[in-house]
């Protein structure tokens, strides 16, 4: 049985974005102010990223929030909504999932009802008010389209709230629960078209559009095209540029790679609780690569059993999770579960799942010490455990 993400997005360059951890760009001044209050939400961190569409470069910002309060300041070059989010599990919904006749505990929460969505530019003060009662209510002003996409998720959170609500676990209620998705999957896209229709020159909109366009990029190509004609946008619009670098630069397909060849190096500084790390600094010793997501339930199903794997053969193995995911979702999920092996996100402008066409998750690959791939994985797979015992034994 495979497990395959319904939506990955999808970006055309071939190695993980280049990062800094910093909360403001080093080389610049801060330019944008972001202050307010949310009630019931404590102390805790915001977390989002901002993105340099020139250079394909992200930055993670975080925001520090003190007794319900914060006033935080950062740069952006370039008008762009930014999503800040949790990374801890205040707003988790867990339900039981079933997977193979076990269960799995599963945050079914819409990851949009974590995060604050803002326009942010160059010299725009900005003011957030709600509250975190049971999700993150709470919306920016300070700027005409802060009005707009604050009054956008007013109408678009109470369905994704409902989303969250549905249970598929149930097996006598499980066809309502698949007419009740469709009922406000349906609602939010008539929401967000009819804001389309009447502000196609909003950069809220090509962010709407962008998010649509990377789903069909590949697969639907006429589809795609239709939906950049929805749009008038304005100069300098960040998300209509980048559909257009995609749309003339879509290069063709590559073949998956296969046992024998050597797994490419790549480099990121998207790693927990580190700063770099390049994939030829773990040469010498035997790598399980497994690219994993929280969303994923096999994934989470064997997580327990892979530590145990992990503390048994961390000596002669070296484990790297590459989660296809966001960075609140994936820093909430390590950071209750302490899965302490080398932990990286494949999350940006560049994806290294798209260029190595994993669609199946999870997936692992298993690397002999010069790197070269000696055994692919797909799926949950009880003996696989048994499988890289052997491959150790024999090559040792």
């Amino acid at each position: 049985m495979t497990f395959s993400k319904d939506v990955i997005w999808i970006f055309l360059l071939i190695l993980l974005a280049p990062f800094s951890s910093d909360g403001q760009n080093a080389k610049a001044a801060v330019n944008f102010t972001i202050e307010g209050r949310i009630t019931d939400f404590g102390d805790g961190m915001l977390v989002g990223t901002i993105s340099d569409f020139k250079t394909n470069t992200l930055t993670l910002d975080t925001i520090l929030v003190k007794n319900d309060s914060f006033k935080h300041k950062a740069f952006v070059n370039e008008k762009q909504i930014v999503s800040y989010g949790v990374t801890d599990n205040r707003f988790a919904k867990y339900r039981k999932a079933v997977k193979d006749g076990d269960t799995v505990l599963v945050d079914f929460t819409n990851k949009k009802l974590k995060a604050i969505e803002i326009v942010v530019f160059p010299g725009v003060n900005i003011r957030v008010e709600g509250n975190a009662s049971s999700y993150l209510n709470a919306y920016s002003t300070g700027s005409p389209e802060e009005v707009k996409i604050a009054s956008l998720n007013r109408k678009l959170y109470p369905f994704r709230d409902s989303l969250s609500d549905i249970d598929y676990t149930n097996k006598q209620t499980f066809r309502y629960a698949l007419q009740q998705e469709e009922k406000f999957v349906n609602s939010i896209s008539t929401i967000e078209n009819s804001f389309i229709k009447n502000n196609p020159s909003s950069i809220i909109s090509s962010y709407l559009i962008f998010q649509r366009f990377q789903t069909f990029i590949k697969s639907n190509k006429p589809e795609a095209d239709s939906l950049l004609t929805l749009l008038k946008p304005k100069k300098g619009d960040v998300y209509y540029r980048r559909m257009i670098f995609i749309k003339n630069n879509l290069a063709e397909s590559k073949k998956a790679i296969k046992v024998g060849e050597k797994f490419p190096d790549f480099k990121t500084k998207f790693i927990y609780k580190g700063k770099n790390f390049t994939l030829n600094q773990t040469q010498g010793k035997y790598r399980l690569i497994d690219f994993w997501g929280t969303w994923c339930i096999p994934c989470v199903k064997e997580m327990p059993q892979l530590k145990q794997f992990y503390e048994k053969h961390k000596d002669s193995l070296t484990i790297i999770g590459i989660a296809n995911d966001n960075y609140q979702n994936w820093t909430a999920f390590l950071n209750k579960h302490h899965y302490n092996w080398i932990q990286l996100l494949d999350n940006g402008p560049i994806k290294l799942s798209e260029d190595l066409k994993v669609e199946v998750y999870p997936t692992k690959y298993l690397l002999d010490p010069s790197g070269k791939i000696i055994m692919i994985f797909k799926d949950a797979d009880e003996g696989i455990w048994s499988k890289i015992e052997s491959a150790l034994n024999i090559r040792h």
